[in-house]
């Protein structure tokens, strides 16, 4: 097995592998491989603080080994370290530059650091390399497709599918760049229904992706019923790869995401933060935006990085491996409770170093930088103990049309734990906004809630108080907020180049019918919010 393989073992062999290259470490702790094999394995549990000390000593170690370089890059690149990403992946390429892999990851580093052009240079390398390469092609044409030049785009979505005609990433892609007319939606969606038809021995994640191209064509040409029956087909087979993915139940799965809610309520309490007010980092720089997926974090992000002195940093996952290092999800509540309770002013200081360590590259030279991690809305707790001074920004929408976007869109499989089923992801949302009211009678006005109505129909005003909130200069000309995040790879990574539009603002209505599960499960919270924003837009 090459090391690299690690990342894709199931989570109970990967995590035996890193038992075993811990103890070779214990013997030998310069051994190479070992060194190696517990970074993979770090990387491939998404823990990215470990998986950043054991690499970083390898390359420290062995400069130019291939494998050392090959892992660092990718390790930077799910960090959104760009600029230590670029390095080691301009190494790699020198070092062994005839291997296409290296290519693209290079290329998908520059992607996701807004550097399109050099990343179209960078795959059109490696298809050089490759030859008839359909992933290349679709990846050519998303770069295309970000910059705005759709049609340009299209011919490589079209010349994966020359290639391979069920290539379920050059449809979905088709399906949703640029803007189709009904026929178009029509024809389209009849090569998605061969490709399914074609070829039964898909993966899980193909049948997913061409079951949501086909649910979104079908939209488009206004087969409503027939589009959310694929809906529901893609998440079922999201469901199915949750289990596999996890090795778990998606129940106990559930069950182990609502011990996360408990365990900081629980945990974090007024009298907890009582008794340690000098406790923490003084530092500002970080400003936390959260929210649940799809709420319009990024969006917010955008507008906070039209500022000059605000760097956007994207989606950082060190809080999230903080909470996780600490127990959030695993521990029983009176062990998370006790570990919380348990750390020194020392310990605290630690982490918050860490944090801003792990993010010195974020800054871009500037006075601060977003984390704009949605999920965090679980560690608010931890954010404040560490960083007292930070402001928050929460991003709240329409519950249902949250809902359903979530629901209608792919997602990375682990928010398949909560989404793939109606009344299921109604029941996290209202464990959501449980926990985010919380944090609010706790840290009062420390949060921002912003609506994402509001800034829809009131950008200036939402806009102006996003950055009054944040207490930075605001005498400087403001940057444009379509070309202020350079390093989007959400699924709002186009809403963010193109200017606001209000077609996403209620868009349920048209398919209420389709989401009575949902709508059911969360009850009075519809009405809640509506009577809360009207509130809201009165004042």
């Amino acid at each position: 097995m090459h090391i690299e393989d690690i990342l894709s073992l199931p989570a109970d062999a990967r995590q035996n592998v890193i038992r075993q290259a811990l103890g070779i470490l214990n013997r030998d702790e310069n051994n190479r491989e070992a060194l190696l094999m517990a970074g993979a394995g770090f990387l491939g549990e998404k823990d990215a603080f470990n998986a950043t000390k054991t690499l970083e000593k390898s390359l420290s170690l062995y400069k130019k080994d291939i494998t050392a370089l090959w892992l660092a890059s990718t390790l930077y690149l799910q960090i959104n370290d760009y600029k230590k990403a670029k390095i080691t992946s301009r190494k790699l390429c020198e070092a062994d530059k005839r291997n296409p892999r290296n290519w693209v990851l290079r290329a998908d580093i520059l992607e996701a650091n807004g550097e399109l052009a050099n990343a179209i240079e960078a795959y059109k390398k490696a298809l050089k390399l490759s030859k008839n390469d359909a992933y290349l092609e679709t990846k050519i044409g998303d770069c295309y497709a970000y910059l705005g030049k759709s049609d340009i785009a299209k011919t490589h979505y079209e010349a994966a599918l020359a290639i391979e005609p069920d290539n379920a990433t050059a449809l979905y892609a088709l399906a949703t760049t640029g803007k189709l007319d009904e026929d178009e939606a029509k024809a389209l969606y009849k090569r998605a229904e061969a490709a399914m038809a074609g070829n039964d021995n898909q993966d899980g994640a193909n049948k997913s992706l061409i079951n949501y191209a086909a649910a979104k064509l079908l939209g488009k040409a206004h087969f409503d019923k027939d589009s959310f029956e694929y809906y529901n087909r893609a998440n079922s087979v999201d469901a199915e790869m949750a289990e596999l993915s996890f090795g778990k139940p998606t129940t106990t799965l559930t069950q182990r995401n609502a011990q996360a809610f408990v365990n900081n309520k629980t945990a974090f309490t007024k009298e907890f933060f009582e008794s340690r007010k000098n406790y923490g980092s003084n530092s500002k720089k970080p400003i936390f935006i959260i929210g649940m997926p799809r709420s319009g974090t990024t969006l917010v992000e955008s507008i906070c990085a039209t500022n000059a002195d605000i760097n956007a940093g994207g989606e950082l996952p060190y809080f999230d491996a903080f909470s996780n290092q600490l127990g959030s999800n695993t521990a029983e509540t009176f062990q998370y409770t006790n570990i919380i309770e348990g750390l020194k002013k020392t310990d605290v200081e630690r982490f918050a170093n860490s944090y801003l360590q792990l993010c010195d590259g974020f800054s871009g030279g500037k006075l601060h930088f977003t984390d704009k991690l949605p999920h965090n809305f679980l560690q608010t707790g931890l954010i404040q103990l560490l960083f007292p001074n930070a402001k928050i920004i929460h991003c709240r929408r329409h519950p249902v049309d949250t809902c359903l976007s979530i629901y209608t869109n792919p997602m990375n499989p682990i928010h398949s734990l909560y989404k793939s089923d109606l009344k299921t992801l109604g029941y996290y949302y209202k464990d959501y906004l449980e926990i985010t009211s919380y944090w609010k009678s706790l840290f009062g006005d420390k949060i921002l809630d912003v609506f994402y109505e509001d800034i829809v129909t009131n950008y200036e005003i939402t806009s102006a108080t996003i950055h009054d909130f944040l207490e930075v200069d605001t005498h400087k000309p403001l940057l444009d907020r379509t070309k202020a995040q350079n390093n989007v790879k959400t699924l709002s990574s186009n809403q963010v180049r193109q200017p606001i539009y209000k077609d996403s603002v209620n868009k349920w209505h048209r398919v209420q019918n389709y989401l009575r599960p949902l709508i059911e499960e969360l009850g009075d919270v519809i009405d809640d919010y509506e009577s809360e924003l009207e509130t809201h837009t009165a004042r």
